[in-house]
C-alpha cells in the first residue's frame, strides 16, 4: 500500500510539474529533461509512469477535463429537475474554467493550434468522455433524443460549451458591451443560458406536436 501511494504521489508530482511547464512554454518547447528537473524526478521515472511526452501531455489536459465530466455526471442525478440539471452542468463547467485558468488556456491553445492528427487524438483521448457525458445529460432531459426532428443532444452540448468558453475568454470585453452586464453576474448568466437551452427543446417539441 505504501509503495502504491508513493508511486501515485510521484506520478502526480510529475503531472503537476509538466502542467506548469506546458502552460509556460507550450508542448514543443518542453523536454522530458525539463519536466524531470522541475519535478525532482528522473527521465526514466517519467517514462515508467506515462510512457511518452505526448501521453504525459494528454494526462495533463485530461485532468482538468475529467473534473468537468464529474460535474456533468453529477447533473444526471434523478432527484433534479431538467432546469436544475442544466444549471448544474453550466456551473460545473464554468467552475473548472475559472478555478484553473492557466490549465484552461493550455487546453484551448492546443485545440486551436493542433493539426488533423493531434486534433483527432484530442477528441478521442481527452474530450471524448466529457462530451459524451454532457450529450447524455441532454438526451436524458429530452425524451426521444434525436428522433422526430428534435434538437440533437450533441448540438445542445456544443451550445453550452461554446457559450461557457466565450464567457471565459471574453468576459473582460463582454462586460463593457451594451447589455453585457451578465459577464460579471455569473448566476444571472447561468439562468439565462439554462432558459435558452430549455426553450430550444420546448419550441421544437411544440412545433412537432
Amino acid at each position: 500500500m505504501e509503495a502504491a501511494t508513493q508511486a501515485f504521489d510521484g506520478a502526480d508530482k510529475i503531472r503537476r510539474a509538466a502542467a506548469d511547464l506546458f502552460g509556460e512554454r507550450g508542448f514543443d518547447a518542453v523536454s522530458i529533461a525539463h519536466i524531470a528537473d522541475r519535478a525532482g524526478s528522473s527521465k526514466a521515472n517519467i517514462f515508467h509512469h506515462f510512457g511518452s511526452k505526448e501521453a504525459l501531455y494528454f494526462a495533463v489536459l485530461r485532468e482538468a477535463v475529467d473534473r468537468s465530466t464529474d460535474h456533468f455526471r453529477d447533473a444526471m442525478r434523478a432527484e433534479l429537475d431538467p432546469a436544475q440539471r442544466i444549471e448544474r452542468a453550466i456551473r460545473g463547467s464554468l467552475t473548472v474554467l475559472f478555478e484553473d485558468p492557466e490549465r484552461a488556456r493550455l487546453i484551448f491553445r492546443e485545440v486551436m493550434e493542433s493539426g488533423p492528427c493531434r486534433a483527432e487524438a484530442l477528441a478521442n483521448e481527452v474530450f471524448g468522455d466529457d462530451f459524451t457525458a454532457l450529450t447524455r445529460l441532454f438526451a436524458d432531459i429530452q425524451p426521444g433524443g434525436e428522433t422526430d426532428g428534435a434538437v440533437p443532444p450533441s448540438f445542445l452540448a456544443h451550445v453550452l460549451l461554446s457559450c461557457n468558453v466565450m464567457l471565459f475568454h471574453c468576459h473582460q470585453v463582454l462586460r463593457h458591451l451594451p447589455g453585457g452586464e451578465y459577464a460579471e453576474q455569473q448566476e444571472h448568466y447561468i439562468k439565462m443560458l439554462r432558459d435558452v437551452l430549455l426553450s430550444s427543446m420546448r419550441a421544437k417539441q411544440e412545433t412537432n406536436a
